[in-house]
């Protein structure tokens, strides 16, 4: 006869007692976290109603009791996805995260209570408790780790999208008739800056149906070769959908420094001020 493995009989109570575990833990905290008691009483989900935030709860609890007589990596993905799509959603309502980890901490304390109080029934050796442990306190570490992915994911888009849109206001192309535009480069121009400038000009360029593109450099302090090349690049692609560009701001200081750096604009109108450039293309205001 097979002998029973008591950390299955175990992992089989824990599930059939999810719920009462998860409850626990949801007590356990409200016991002693004051900040949760008020928030639990004034909150209310946005994006997961109450049930589900329950059964998800529940699901957890369950997942830690499989882990007891299951294969390892099966429960290990269990657990990572729980706390990615849990991550996910306490950011979707916007709660903080140091908030948001205490209840794992609870979770815990809920799972470990159950297992000391069925360790004397089960007659759980020693050993068999630490074994216990070393199954369930990796889980648990895990489904943190996996939790605060999801703010940190969140936290790069956001980051992400504060660039784009700081990029966005670092290039601006500003329409000055039908067929003319121009772009006002001000300040260093790095290589983030310098890809976006590629592909922005080309898109709005596309988008607006100009005929003449002004690169303004006159607010740019230094070009060096990374930025000239780039300029480069930019007037040659405009070249390919049909758009002829123009270079105005160049200083002498400017001027200098390119010739120094061995750069030429070949085949390339430049002017010292926006205002030549107009007259050169016949500029006439809409």
């Amino acid at each position: 006869m097979e002998a029973i493995d008591p950390l299955a009989v175990l992992g089989q109570k824990i599930i059939e007692n999810s719920y009462a575990i998860a409850v626990n833990a949801k007590k356990l905290r409200a016991n002693e976290d004051l900040d949760y008691q008020k928030m639990a009483a004034q909150e209310k989900f946005q994006t997961i109603t109450e049930k589900d935030a329950e059964e998800l709860s529940v699901q957890f609890v369950s997942y830690l009791g499989e882990a007891l007589f299951k294969e390892k990596d099966e429960v290990f993905d269990k657990v990572s996805s729980w706390g990615k799509r849990a991550g996910e959603i306490a950011v979707s309502e916007k709660l903080p995260l140091e908030e948001s980890l205490k209840g794992t901490g609870f979770f815990r304390m809920a799972i470990w209570e159950f297992i000391d109080q069925e360790s004397e029934s089960l007659d759980l050796s020693a050993k068999e408790l630490l074994k216990a442990g070393a199954i369930i306190d990796p889980l648990l570490d895990q489904c943190v780790y996996c939790f605060s992915l999801a703010y940190v994911k969140s936290y790069n888009d956001n980051l992400k999208k504060a660039q784009d849109t700081i990029l966005e206001l670092t290039v601006p192309i500003v329409p000055l008739s039908d067929d003319v535009a121009v772009v006002p480069l001000v300040g260093n121009i790095e290589e983030d800056r310098l890809q976006y400038l590629m592909s922005t000009t080309l898109h709005r360029s596309i988008e607006l149906k100009v005929s003449y593109l002004i690169l303004d450099v006159s607010g740019v302090p230094v070009v060096d070769t990374n930025t000239a090349k780039y300029i480069m690049d930019v007037i040659k692609a405009l070249e390919l959908i049909g758009v002829e560009a123009k270079i105005t701001g160049i200083r002498p200081t400017i001027a200098q420094t390119v010739t120094s750096l061995g750069i030429e604009f070949k085949n390339i109108d430049t002017y010292s001020t926006l205002k030549q450039a107009l007259n050169d293309i016949g500029f006439i205001k809409n």
